[in-house]
């Protein structure tokens, strides 16, 4: 089984020590499992996050600028960087075009400019990727969205997130129509879905596997990557967000890997690595 891990990087100065330790436990981990666990590290740039109780939370989107350094050295150890962007614009939701290429554009630049060559992968905040969205990603040279999450409605983001705060209360992107469990080709943009139970056909938070909810739904992912398993479907899209993670959730993952491991040897992959796959099955 392939296993592509991506981390929806942010608030890099409020969480440093987090990061530093994070990189350990997966060390760890590789050490257990015998092979390497390359990652593909969105980073997020930009002024997407001038909601007040996020800033007080130190919640800013600094990863390129404050983290630099960390990312650099996880490029050369052969992991994976991309853009991840919230679009937002003067404290409201704006999935304009106008407002999606600046923020793109800005993040991409301020990538190049910091790592020296153009990034491939990205992730849209709440899983947001939209016909603008696509439209931009090729004109700036992506060639990857791991944005998509099938079954994902309007619906399910109100029961989720209904007692956050109100400007999170968007209109989330509507995945219902989007029933691939594979990586797939729209445009010259290979869209990765991320991982969600095959055998279901609505959305359900306790079928989508993610590495920050597995201290609750642990079962139910192991019992979503067998689905995977029996279905013949080879690869899983796992998404998680650094800073939401304990130490409980990291052990949750030492044990969910392993276990995954022991159903199916995993292959981890990048991001790029997958597209380099499907690249070569679309030419065939």
């Amino acid at each position: 089984m392939k296993v592509c891990l991506v981390s929806h990087t942010e608030n890099f100065r409020a969480n440093r020590g987090k990061y530093y330790w994070l990189i350990k436990e997966f060390e760890k981990l590789e050490k257990k499992l015998g092979k390497k666990i390359p990652i593909t590290w969105t980073l997020e740039e930009d002024d997407t996050k001038p909601f007040s109780f996020e800033i007080r939370a130190g919640n800013e989107g600094d990863v390129i600028s404050k983290g630099a350094e960390f990312f650099k050295k996880l490029k050369k150890k052969g992991h994976e960087l991309g853009v991840h962007v919230h679009f937002v614009k003067k404290n409201k939701v704006d999935f304009f075009y106008d407002n999606q290429k600046r923020l793109i554009k800005n993040a991409k630049k301020k990538f190049v400019s910091t790592f020296g060559f153009n990034p491939k992968s990205f992730v849209g905040g709440w899983w947001h990727s939209d016909k603008n969205t696509a439209k931009i990603l090729e004109e700036e040279g992506f060639l990857i969205d791991a944005s998509p999450m099938p079954l994902y409605t309007e619906k399910r983001r109100k029961w989720i997130f209904g007692k956050i705060p109100t400007p999170f209360r968007i209109k989330a992107c509507d995945w219902s129509d989007f029933k691939s469990r594979t990586p797939i080709f729209l445009g010259k943009i290979l869209n990765v879905p991320n991982a969600v139970d095959p055998k279901i056909n609505k959305f359900s938070i306790e079928k989508s596997i993610s590495l920050d909810m597995l201290d609750v739904y642990l079962d139910e992912f192991i019992q979503a990557f067998k689905n995977f398993k029996f279905l013949g479907i080879d690869f899983l899209c796992i998404p998680f967000h650094p800073n939401y993670l304990t130490r409980k959730k990291v052990e949750k993952i030492h044990e969910f890997l392993i276990e995954c491991d022991k159903i199916e040897k995993l292959k981890f992959l990048r991001l790029e690595d997958i597209y380099k796959i499907y690249k070569n099955k679309k030419n065939v």
